[in-house]
């Protein structure tokens, strides 16, 4: 499974640097649990400031910060606003 997870944020907000600290976590628990399953995985994140790149933001409809873009093969984008502190339930809604 390829896993893509794009986290847009305003550099130096709180709210932005504690998304990025959890996406972190997000990603090395959902290889783990992933792979528990027997299933490869290949998750690419990517980190993206909203004031130095918006067109970037504005191609997937991004207009608030921190939000998690999560891409799958063969699923609907799923779009998740805040600081990511509810690893577990974002963890169960990447893995459905």
């Amino acid at each position: 499974m390829k896993l893509e997870l794009k986290l847009y944020i305003t550099a130096g907000t709180p709210k932005s640097m504690l998304a990025i600290s959890n996406l972190e976590k997000i990603c090395s628990a959902c290889a783990r649990r992933l792979e528990m399953l027997g299933e490869e995985v290949e998750i690419d994140s990517t980190i993206i400031d909203i004031l130095e790149y918006p067109e970037k933001a504005s191609e997937v409809g991004v207009f608030a910060t921190p939000t998690l873009y999560v891409v799958k093969e063969n699923v609907a984008p799923l779009v998740l606003l805040g600081d990511l502190t509810n690893i577990d339930d974002i963890l169960s809604l990447i893995e459905r």
